[in-house]
């Protein structure tokens, strides 16, 4: 996909079925026959992209990257296979030294010639991160993300091509402010209740109707019958909330319930659909989801901020 963009960016395939191309792609053979179709060859195309990397990194980009990326034959699939076996994946130490770089100053401007406007950096559940870090870890932690994303001199910075997208539980901001505002992460996204409002998305409390949603999500996946998609089927409406309930509306716990309804039913040789009684009754059981040490963060107490109530 990366390639077709790539080639799609440098205008030699616009209007080619997508479809073709990654067919193509399969085989050395059948990329340099996609080539030839326009007049190319491997070697050509290799030259070209060399020059769209110039053109994007104003000749600032990564001497490392770029050498490893020529000795990959330009692919980045062969190159991170590379890097995995002998170089910065090898080791924290490779990577602090030379991780930089080989990402702001190298896969980024390779990125953008395929055409692609943004990179993404998601950090999903951040609390995860932040509570098994010690204070110094904290700090150093926040203040290396603001000075490589946001500040120092790089391509991926001059080209404002980063976005941090964290998602967290909401008590967390109490927590979380000081030292964000210390390392000068409050310039950029301010934590206040007042003001985190204009860059944030409320997920809003846990329903049983959300839950029921994200579970038919779940089990569409595994569906064998697609006539089912889009239903809770094989339970009835509405026949979960008793669990639902009993999971505290925690989706992990949830997912274990339907789970473990489904098994007992199975077992019992009952037939679809599963009934409110049958799930009341494995409730009153006492049969609980395992506590993990994640779930003691949502012990958390109640935040001010305007992301819940």
């Amino acid at each position: 996909s990366t390639i077709f963009k790539a080639m799609n960016s440098l205008s030699q395939l616009e209007g080619k079925n997508e479809n073709e191309v990654m067919q193509a792609l399969k085989t050395s053979e059948g990329f340099s026959n996609l080539l030839a179709e326009f007049g190319l060859t491997i070697t050509a195309y290799n030259e070209r992209l060399i020059q769209r990397l110039a053109e994007i990194s104003g000749g600032t980009i990564d001497s490392g990257f770029m050498s490893a990326f020529q000795a990959a034959g330009f692919q980045l699939t062969g190159l991170w296979i590379n890097w995995q076996q002998s170089g910065i994946a090898v080791s924290d130490y490779q990577w602090r030294k030379f991780g930089t770089g080989w990402f702001l100053n190298g896969l980024v401007p390779v990125i953008m010639v395929a055409g692609y406007g943004r990179f993404l950096l998601l950090l999903d559940e951040f609390e995860k991160i932040y509570l098994y870090q010690s204070s110094r870890e904290r700090e150093e932690f926040l203040d290396e993300m603001r000075q490589h994303f946001y500040e120092r001199d790089s391509i991926a910075v001059n080209r404002s091509f980063i976005s941090t997208v964290l998602t967290t539980h909401p008590s967390i901001d109490r927590y979380l402010k000081d030292v964000w505002s210390r390392v000068g992460l409050d310039n950029l996204a301010p934590l206040d209740p007042q003001r985190i409002k204009q860059m944030s998305v409320e997920l809003g409390k846990s329903t049983p109707e959300r839950l029921s949603r994200l579970l038919m999500v779940y089990m569409d996946h595994f569906r064998m019958d697609k006539e089912q998609e889009g239903t809770l089927f094989p339970f009835e409406p509405d026949a979960l909330v008793p669990a639902i309930e009993a999971a505290l509306r925690y989706p992990r716990g949830t997912l274990w319930f339907a789970d473990k309804i489904l098994r007992n039913a199975a077992e019992a040789g009952m037939k679809p659909p599963i009934g409110r009684d049958f799930i009341e009754a494995f409730v009153a059981s006492g049969q609980r989801p395992p506590i993990e040490s994640d779930d003691e963060m949502f012990k958390l107490p109640k935040s001010d901020s305007l992301l819940t109530e």
